[in-house]
Order: C-alpha cells, then sequence, then structure tokens
C-alpha cells in the first residue's frame, strides 16, 4: 500500500497501488474515507495494471482535519472485494492557519487546569469547572494531580511536549 498514513489538506493527495490479484484495468478500485460523518472517496485510474488515485489540492482543502478509517474496494464483472483498510490523518490546511486550535486535547484540558489553580489562587473563587467537571477548592491536590498526570501525558504524546530536560555530566580528563 502506497497510501500515506498523514496527508494535509489543501494539497493535492496523489498514490499510486498495485494489487497483483486486482490489477488494472481489469479491476477498479476505489477508496472510501469515512470520520464521523465527514466521508469522500476517490476512484483510482488505471495507470498500466496500477491504480493510480489523485485528489485535487481545491477538493482537499475541504476536507476535515482528524483521524479517518479508509477502504479500498475492487470491483470487475460485478464482483466486489474490499481488498486493504487503514487509517489516514488528515492535517489542517495550512492556508487555514490562526483559524483552528491546534492544540492537543491535553494541553488544552492542561491550560484550563492551570488557569483553575491561578484563579484560585488570586481570587476568592470557591469552585471552577473545566470540560464538565467541577473542582471546589478542597479539591486542590486533585486539582494538582490531575495537572501532573496532563503534563505527563503531553510530554509522552505531544510533538513538542511540554520542554524537555537533558541531563549532562562532563568531567575534567
Amino acid at each position: 500500500m502506497n497510501l500515506p498514513a498523514s496527508l494535509i489538506a489543501g494539497d493535492t493527495w496523489q498514490w499510486t497501488d498495485e494489487f497483483a490479484d486486482h490489477p488494472a484495468p481489469a479491476w477498479v478500485v476505489t477508496y472510501y474515507f469515512e470520520m464521523l460523518g465527514s466521508t469522500f472517496n476517490v476512484v483510482a485510474a488505471a495507470s498500466g495494471s496500477a491504480h493510480q488515485a489523485t485528489i485535487a489540492a481545491a477538493t482537499t482543502a475541504g476536507y476535515k482535519p482528524g483521524r479517518y478509517g479508509w477502504f479500498a474496494r475492487a470491483i470487475s464483472a460485478g464482483v466486489a472485494k474490499t481488498i486493504a483498510q487503514g487509517e489516514l490523518v488528515v492535517e489542517i490546511d495550512p492556508a487555514a492557519a490562526g483559524t483552528a486550535d491546534r492544540r492537543s486535547w491535553a494541553r488544552k484540558t492542561l491550560d484550563a487546569v492551570e488557569a483553575a489553580l491561578l484563579a484560585f489562587a488570586t481570587t476568592n473563587i470557591q469552585s471552577y469547572t473545566i470540560n464538565g467537571r467541577a473542582v471546589a477548592r478542597g479539591d486542590l491536590e486533585a486539582l494538582k494531580k490531575w495537572r501532573n498526570d496532563l503534563r505527563a501525558e503531553i510530554s509522552t504524546t505531544d510533538p513538542k511536549g511540554s520542554g524537555r530536560t537533558i541531563k549532562l555530566r562532563l568531567t575534567r580528563v
């Protein structure tokens, strides 16, 4: 399979696949993509015995960013077979810069937790609600634990993390 694991909305998408048991032009391959009600598909064109899929930049610009499941289905003489499947991440269109919050859920929640801690420390607020979870002044320890858990998750999952500490020991020779 040559379908990339990640593609960028607003770019022209193109890939070519060869399926030994389902060669073009005898078989026509259609790729189907789906994510929470967002769907699209592309019919691959024959390129010798290979199947070449192309989606124009103007079309992909309208695709919603996120993780899509996909299926490749081959059809010939009334016979249809799903021949491959996987996942694809559609990245946000760079032309849409500034219009989307690119932070992960963990980063957004950490920012909210830290804002709540600041509010507790600087005002007389007695309770706070974050992502549907109510926290009272008496729950400060739970809030601090949640902050630490989020920081740990971010440091292992976010590409930028929360900063890296590099320890180095220098010795004189």
